[in-house]
């Protein structure tokens, strides 16, 4: 295994948690916020985190906490302690964009974060697909996502949705039944298409592998 787990995989990122300190947990949020799981997405380099039905924008540097009680704190409370700004907004349509908008900041440089499964063949991660396209970790890629599966490329948000590799593919996929596989944690962003588990992206960018792993359907 390569990489890091995100916190959340073990626990609720909504409860209260005495798995790390308060500021550890500051820490995450302004410069890690994969590492806690909730909702949030990067804007001209800002974090900007989503605990319905809020949105905080995080400072650029890490705030020394004075009070550090570790018990019974909620993830939401400590963000609204630390945020810059705080909005009450509603998640109906491209509701990041409007969020970026009352901040100040350019929703066309919003970027997202989430998975990708790939093939790992020839000490290369490679496209499930069309066995070809090979993703390499700090690259970007760039096809415009298209509606009917006709472009883009294919990302989860979530690490749950994940389905522990057994991701749906199509017949026609060349490496379908390849065993070999490695789960990336991307950057992506663009106009994206969304279906019922997965996001087509139009461009995406690998950050750093999360696992290698066999799979066997």
């Amino acid at each position: 295994m390569v990489g890091q787990i995100p916190l959340w995989r073990h626990k609720s990122p909504r409860g209260a948690t005495n798995m790390i300190t308060k500021q550890k947990l500051v820490e995450y949020m302004v410069k890690n916020p994969e590492k806690i799981g909730c909702d949030f997405f990067r804007v001209e380099g800002r974090v900007v985190l989503t605990f319905p039905p809020k949105s905080f924008l995080m400072p650029t540097e890490v705030p020394a906490i004075s009070d550090l009680n570790c018990e019974d704190f909620r993830f939401a409370q400590v963000a609204e302690e630390i945020a810059e700004k705080v909005i009450t907004h509603s998640r109906r349509g491209n509701w990041q964009n409007k969020v970026a908008e009352a901040f100040g900041l350019d929703p066309k440089q919003i970027e997202y974060e989430g998975y990708k499964i790939v093939a790992v063949k020839d000490g290369k991660y490679l496209s499930l697909f069309d066995g070809k396209t090979e993703y390499k970790i700090g690259e970007r890629l760039e096809q415009p996502a298209k509606r009917g599966h006709q472009g883009g490329y294919y990302v989860f948000r979530n690490f749950s949705d994940l389905m522990e590799g057994d991701i749906p593919l199509p017949s026609n996929a060349e490496l379908r039944y390849w065993t070999e596989r490695a789960t990336l944690y991307v950057a992506y962003g663009g106009k994206i298409v969304k279906y019922k588990n997965k996001i087509a992206a139009s461009w995406v960018k690998p950050l750093y592998v999360v696992e290698t792993f066999s799979f066997y359907s």
